[in-house]
């Protein structure tokens, strides 16, 4: 699968980002970890992007242009135009990894947005807590050759193809995504919290918009990840209307296969208003029983 499924933000409990016992990490993980750790703040430990230095390797450059030349290929069919109003915004090229300082930079003067560079899967109510200070959460790592279809490992392909233009592109996205952020201070209850994590999951990781050309793609994790973009896209029998109620009783939060259901919104303006009145008020919404795909939070 040229599909990175373990999307890093909705990890809602911490996970411990060594690698398996069995395998020692390579070199190049090493670097990136080294590299990590030196941006961080001494006090907060919270990566700063102006502090990041990393060099990518012919290889690693030779990766992010393979990946992004197959998902432009299928960006020009299946990506919603508020999505590819942001991307063209941020101006990568196919020939290298994106320097983290100069996409930051190029966020902050958009829609005052920047990146926060993490050393893998984080929290969820620590991505929250990004959001709600406009901090879009990327790791360093890119995935090694061997694994450009595939990766265990969180890595910067997908929060920087998938989640940095839907906070580039038009202000009311980049504002939802602070909302989300926003919505968990205070004393929000474990489902109220549960229901959060779903709803998001299903709005800007992989959810689905209508336009005068068809349904497009709106979602991060099926953006950046060709093999399910064109499942998604092209099985309308998956296809469900956006709907907050039913995201809670079916939607799936699984990021190791392709989804049971994907919800698609009317338009970006009836998403951002439904997800609005959602956390305005999400103790309303909440089901009888368990939130799909049972979060834990």
């Amino acid at each position: 699968r040229s599909k990175h499924l373990r999307t890093l933000h909705l990890q809602v409990s911490s996970v411990n980002m060594q690698a398996p016992p069995t395998e020692a990490k390579s070199s190049r993980r090493l670097y990136f970890d080294e590299a990590y750790r030196r941006c961080q703040d001494p006090t907060t430990g919270r990566g700063i992007v102006e502090n990041l230095n990393v060099e990518y390797t012919a290889e690693e450059n030779e990766t992010w242009s393979y990946l992004f030349g197959n998902s432009l290929q299928l960006f020009s069919k299946y990506a919603a135009p508020e999505y590819m109003e942001g991307l063209e915004r941020l101006k990568y090229t196919q020939e290298s990894v994106p320097m983290h300082k100069e996409v930051s930079h190029t966020l902050s003067g958009i829609n005052d947005w920047k990146l926060t560079p993490v050393g893998g899967s984080i929290s969820g109510l620590e991505f929250q807590s990004l959001l709600a200070a406009k901090h879009m959460p990327t790791t360093v790592y890119i995935r090694p050759k061997e694994h450009r279809g595939f990766t265990p490992e969180p890595d910067c392909y997908h929060e920087l193809v998938g989640h940095a233009p839907l906070v580039a592109g038009p202000p009311e996205l980049a504002q939802l995504h602070y909302e989300f952020g926003t919505a968990l201070q205070g004393n929000a209850s474990k489902k109220v919290r549960q229901a959060i994590f779903c709803v998001f999951f299903n709005t800007f990781e992989v959810g689905m918009i209508e336009t005068p050309l068809g349904v497009r793609a709106l979602g991060a994790s099926v953006l950046s990840g060709a093999n399910e973009l064109q499942h998604a896209m092209t099985s309308p029998e998956l296809h469900k209307e956006f709907d907050i109620r039913t995201i809670l009783k079916e939607g799936s939060l699984n990021e190791d296969a392709f989804k049971p259901v994907y919800f698609v919104a009317k338009s970006v303006k009836h998403l951002v208003s439904d997800v609005r009145d959602f956390l305005a008020d999400p103790e309303a919404y909440l089901p009888e029983g368990t939130v799909s795909g049972n979060p834990k939070a």
